[in-house]
């Protein structure tokens, strides 16, 4: 066994067991241990990594009621032959023989190759981290967070989660969308016209599987969102550009031979311009008479720092041309770290006083 592999860097907002736990899970599926030789004893990794042997002991048990590794009589703990790698079955020398699809002859399309936003791990490091969407540990009130879903998963509560709606969203969570969220950006839907989906790269998959072909013409803002270009482009999708300004999208000629339009207008993607109520009139117009749908993506509005924001494409809809797309994560988000600001905010007004 080669003992210079357990090296951690230990996170001081991670428990050690946790962290112990996953690097060993990742040493196995990574096929970096064998299962012909035997785990270092409990004595030897707690001394290799200056922790408690109970801690080990631990991470140890846990891994065999996972099915990582096993016991053996006598011998020490060892890597399961069920979590070992195809190769490393083969270096082996196993008695049956292991013939391996070639998979890179099935994919139909290589999503892999596309350009995608890259965010970097360590952001948090940065001295000015500028990475749209992602949540300051510092500031997320992860106490009160913890709290709620506490409360909300326990007693007369788990009657409206613990059962499977099949093909229906929880009512009472519709319900609240539909009276509460939705009305202030001038919307109002009825329950059968809304549908959650895991965010809004699903929701826009969940559209271009259901509406696009290699004869649908796709209109993208440019610059735009680019995990928008990838999804539509996987179903052949004709992408076309349309320029921006610093009011938003370009309202013209070229938007006319659209099928689907798709745009960011209360914060367009990335330069964070809003689109005029003028070009809004425009654009949905163009759209009645050239016959295009358009998608608004309206990730951010309840984060607006705007004092009279416009209101939603969808609320000017007057012939069920829009579809519009929110994000429930930006809102709960806002909610949340406001609430903490508010409380922080008022127990110093009363420190002071």
């Amino acid at each position: 066994m080669n003992e210079h592999i357990f090296h951690i860097e230990f996170d001081s907002g991670r428990t050690l067991q946790e962290q112990i736990r996953e690097y060993l899970v990742n040493l196995i599926l990574s096929g970096k241990l064998s299962s012909n030789d035997p785990l270092p004893s409990s004595r030897n990794l707690s001394q290799m990594l200056g922790v408690s042997r109970n801690t080990i002991i631990l991470i140890y048990e846990s891994l065999v009621d996972s099915g990582y590794i096993e016991s053996r009589s006598r011998r020490g703990y060892f890597v399961s032959d069920n979590f070992l790698k195809p190769e490393v079955l083969e270096s082996q020398n196993l008695e049956d023989s292991v013939f391996l699809p070639d998979w890179s002859s099935r994919f139909i399309r290589q999503s892999s190759n596309k350009r995608n936003i890259v965010k970097p791990s360590n952001w948090q490091d940065f001295e000015y981290p500028f990475i749209y969407g992602q949540i300051q540990k510092d500031v997320f009130p992860i106490d009160l967070w913890r709290d709620s879903v506490r409360k909300s998963m326990s007693g007369h509560w788990n009657k409206y989660w613990i059962n499977d709606m099949v093909d229906s969203d929880d009512p009472m969570l519709i319900d609240q969308i539909r009276t509460r969220i939705l009305p202030r950006r001038g919307i109002y839907a009825e329950p059968q016209e809304i549908l959650f989906t895991l965010g809004t790269q699903n929701s826009l998959y969940l559209l271009a599987n259901l509406l696009c072909n290699n004869r649908s013409n796709v209109t993208i803002e440019d610059p735009g969102f680019r995990d928008a270009v990838n999804i539509f482009s996987l179903f052949d999708s004709n992408i076309h550009y349309q320029p921006v300004d610093s009011s938003g999208i370009l309202v013209d000629d070229n938007l006319k031979k659209s099928d689907y339009l798709y745009i960011t207008p209360s914060s367009q993607v990335p330069t964070g311009a809003e689109l005029i109520e003028e070009r809004r009139h425009a654009l949905l117009k163009m759209a009645d008479e050239n016959d295009f749908i358009i998608i608004e993506d309206d990730y951010d509005s309840e984060i607006s720092t705007r004092k009279n924001p416009l209101p939603s494409l969808k609320a000017l809809d007057k012939s069920n041309r829009v579809i519009y797309i929110g994000s429930m994560s930006k809102s709960i988000s806002l909610v949340l770290e406001w609430g903490t600001w508010w409380q922080m905010s008022n127990l110093s007004k009363k420190c002071v006083h």
